[in-house]
């Protein structure tokens, strides 16, 4: 049987403006002593042959992280879903995983569940229990098209582009905790002061 590493490529999402956090850029700031994206980097290459990083600043600080780093070819800060397409692009891979850069608890199980997925879902994200978390999803890469038209509508959210094409939610209402992400001042300082 095939390695399931080698057909997926994980993107780590790293090009937003993080208005929340005053625009400083999410993926650098630290936890832990180490770069947001650094953990999330880490739990991304126990399931996947292939990384990418999606940036649209400091594209050299995160070079050093020793992966290839994209950028958005929509204009203007187009959100996740630019990313998403960039790391398309640049993939040679059936699929590819992406999670956003801040999220320093997701686990190896919760992007298995993500990965391992029915092969029959050309989009397969995460719901909670309670909320959709759509920036974490396995994506065909085939449906890069579809997306670069998408957003050249102007389009952008998330959810409506998923819903147009054939896709799973998975359950992961037993290991919420792991998809906290870290949006503003405040959660880091509460994050880091945990972790002491």
């Amino acid at each position: 049987m095939p390695d399931p590493r080698h057909e997926i490529t994980g993107i780590i999402l790293a090009g937003g403006m993080a208005r929340r956090m005053g625009g400083i850029d999410k993926g650098l700031l630290l936890y832990r002593g180490q770069p947001l994206a650094s953990h999330a980097l880490k739990t991304m290459e126990t399931i996947t042959g292939s990384i990418c990083i999606s940036a649209n600043r400091n594209q050299a600080r995160y070079a050093v992280f020793g992966y290839p780093v994209v950028s958005d070819t929509v204009t203007g800060y187009a959100g996740p879903l630019a990313g998403l397409l960039a790391g398309m692009k640049s993939s040679d891979t059936p699929y590819v995983l992406s999670i956003p850069c801040d999220c320093p608890f997701i686990s190896a199980e919760v992007l298995t569940r993500l990965r391992d997925a029915a092969a029959d879902a050309e989009i397969v994200t995460l719901h909670d229990g309670s909320r959709t978390h759509p920036v974490f999803m396995r994506v065909n890469r085939n449906l890069a098209d579809s997306l670069e038209n998408y957003l050249a509508q102007g389009q952008h959210k998330v959810i409506a582009w998923i819903e147009r094409h054939r896709y799973q939610m998975v359950d992961c209402s037993d290991l919420a905790s792991c998809l906290r992400n870290i949006n503003t001042p405040q959660d880091l300082a509460a994050v880091n002061r945990d972790a002491d």
